[in-house]
């Protein structure tokens, strides 16, 4: 790679300072058929590449192709909590060099992005200072990631489908930058209760607390009225068994029918028999998973 060879820090940075910023956007537009289509295209051109082998004139396009690459691992990364690995740059000149076959579009993992830049914007929006719309793709960015890593949970899947409803409310101007972050601020706060609540919980804890939660948002009840007396009395039965049998399987959503029932009796059955359901698939997932632990 000529450029980088020449000057690796200033290649380096030169890439970052316009190739970042561009990348945030497009992951927040990423459902969109000219992005579709970008992504595409990045997977031929790395095909052509390929296929080059150990031609001279693989050469000439080493610069080229490396920044076609490094922008689609920096999309994947905003769009699925995924870092690229600090030696990404290394580890390309290596590839390249040993004509060794780019594997396509492998992505480079190390750590996962673990803090919210939402305060940040929060103060600089106190301070009247600008809010860019990349300062509003950073806040996407990190709060999917936060949910994405837990979305077999039933709350984390809550919200992140809300965040996404509202990505997509943003990205079609259908609300303004002010708006946006008000609800982004709501999903975060949300979530650090939600944490909170289950934060050095038993698993029977856990799953009592999420089964709340979805509760009161599934019916729009605070959760903290919510005894789930039948319920809990039937998990703590079977809580510790490394099989649970359909039978109680059976007598779990019972219970559990028996105190959404006698909760919500304006509410039209089928729709609370399908909650039950989901809910129970979810606790005798969390229940195995524990067993098997």
């Amino acid at each position: 790679m000529n450029a980088y060879k020449k000057n690796k820090d200033g290649y380096i940075k030169a890439v970052d300072e316009y190739v970042k910023p561009k990348a945030k956007m497009i992951s927040l537009y990423r459902d969109r058929n000219e992005v579709i289509k970008l992504l595409n295209s990045m997977r031929e051109m790395e095909r052509l590449f390929e296929e080059l082998g150990a031609h001279t004139k693989r050469l000439e396009y080493e610069d080229q192709i490396a920044v076609i690459y490094y922008i689609y691992l920096l999309i994947r990364r905003y769009i699925f909590g995924e870092r690229l690995d600090e030696s990404f740059w290394e580890s390309f000149v290596s590839i390249v060099h040993e004509k060794t076959e780019v594997k396509p579009f492998e992505i480079l993992r190390s750590t996962v992005i673990d803090e919210i830049s939402l305060d940040r914007i929060i103060e600089k929006r106190n301070a009247n200072s600008h809010i860019s719309p990349e300062d509003v793709a950073d806040i996407f960015i990190d709060l999917s990631y936060m949910l994405r890593r837990n979305i077999d949970e039933p709350f984390y899947r809550l919200l992140y489908e809300r965040l996404e409803n509202l990505r997509k409310s943003w990205t079609k101007r259908h609300i303004g930058i002010d708006e946006t972050i008000d609800e982004l601020m709501k999903i975060q706060e949300e979530l650090k209760k939600y944490e909170f609540e289950v934060k050095n919980k038993t698993v029977e804890e856990k799953i009592v607390q999420t089964v709340k939660r979805m509760t009161s948002k599934e019916f729009n009840i605070p959760h903290a009225n919510l005894e789930l007396k039948e319920f809990r009395e039937k998990l703590t039965q079977i809580k510790t068994k490394k099989l649970i049998t359909q039978k109680e399987q059976k007598e779990l959503t019972v219970s559990l029918l028996a105190d959404l029932f006698k909760e919500f009796k304006d509410v039209e059955r089928g729709k609370i028999e399908s909650f039950a359901e989901e809910m129970v698939d979810y606790v005798i997932r969390k229940l195995k998973e524990n067993a098997n632990h």
